[in-house]
């Protein structure tokens, strides 16, 4: 029998669909993908946390854990962070601290701790270790909005924040270097890890949002009312130096004017008076 070689048809390797739209779909169920394993790992990291009491946490996230006095240094804009003239002040925000507790923080550790910068900042990290820059006092006009940040941080601690933040992001690193390998391409290494970082600040701006009002309750609690519990935003927003172009969707605090308006209204529902702060603040305000 003799073989005849056929004629292979014309096209039998290409598609019908344009490539570009192949390639977006491919784009498409590979930002579909992320986010729901994004979404998922979240899940799974709050479930996770839900076994960690909040003694567990301060103990493993104690003061000899962390480095808090190298963690201050590397913040600070001075060589001599470690032995800051602070200590005054860190007491008065202490006993604000203790002030602002409810019931409701019972098993609750905080630390406070004060760094000299010339930007206004406060954060919290596992184990209830505040940070405040010396820059946020010249951002408050009253205690009462100095209470507003503390309370703010402390609310993160008490809805498990800064623990439910890092369970997350170790989780999902570990999935997606396991699932990218090595041999991914860097374009599509950074397209995967650029859907991560846009969910990751959607959750960022959620906490913030249920931070901020957890933090007002607990000025009416303490205070009777929420006045001046806007101060540090207002004073932010007017400040050309802080204005920021990134579209909503790509930043990890909701709007400022947002957030200004929710504590409006809570000012609104009660009238009081706002109690100054000691000389040993003011001293520090420029």
């Amino acid at each position: 029998m003799k073989y005849e070689a056929k004629v292979i048809p014309e096209g039998i390797n290409s598609s019908d669909e344009h490539p570009l739209k192949e390639f977006l779909l491919l784009v498409g169920g590979a930002f579909a993908v992320i986010t729901l394993l994004i979404v998922l790992l979240a899940y799974l990291s709050d479930f996770m946390v839900g076994f960690i009491s909040p003694e567990m946490e301060s103990e493993w996230f104690d003061a000899q854990s962390f480095d808090l006095g190298q963690i201050e240094s590397s913040l600070s804009k001075t060589d001599d962070a470690i032995d800051h003239p602070y200590e005054d002040i860190e007491l008065y925000i202490v006993s604000l601290l203790q002030k602002l507790k409810s019931e409701n923080y019972q098993g609750f550790q905080f630390t406070v701790n004060l760094y000299d910068d010339t930007l206004p900042n406060a954060f919290i990290i596992p184990g209830g270790h505040i940070f405040i820059s010396t820059a946020l006092f010249d951002y408050v006009e009253s205690e009462n909005g100095l209470a507003m940040v503390l309370a703010h941080e402390m609310a993160h601690q008490y809805e498990r924040h800064p623990i439910r933040s890092l369970g997350r992001g170790v989780l999902i690193s570990i999935v997606l270097t396991t699932v990218l390998g090595s041999d991914t391409s860097q374009w599509l290494s950074g397209l995967l890890f650029e859907t991560v970082t846009i969910g990751q600040l959607a959750f960022s701006r959620d906490q913030e949002r249920e931070a901020d009002k957890i933090a007002v309750d607990s000025l009416i609690a303490y205070y009777g009312h929420a006045v001046g519990s806007d101060e540090f935003f207002s004073r932010i927003k007017n400040n050309k130096d802080f204005s920021n172009d990134l579209p909503a969707f790509y930043q990890s605090h909701p709007g400022t004017e947002d957030r200004i308006e929710f504590l409006k209204q809570k000012i609104a529902q009660s009238t009081g008076q706002k109690t100054n702060l000691p000389k040993l603040v003011t001293d520090q305000q420029q």
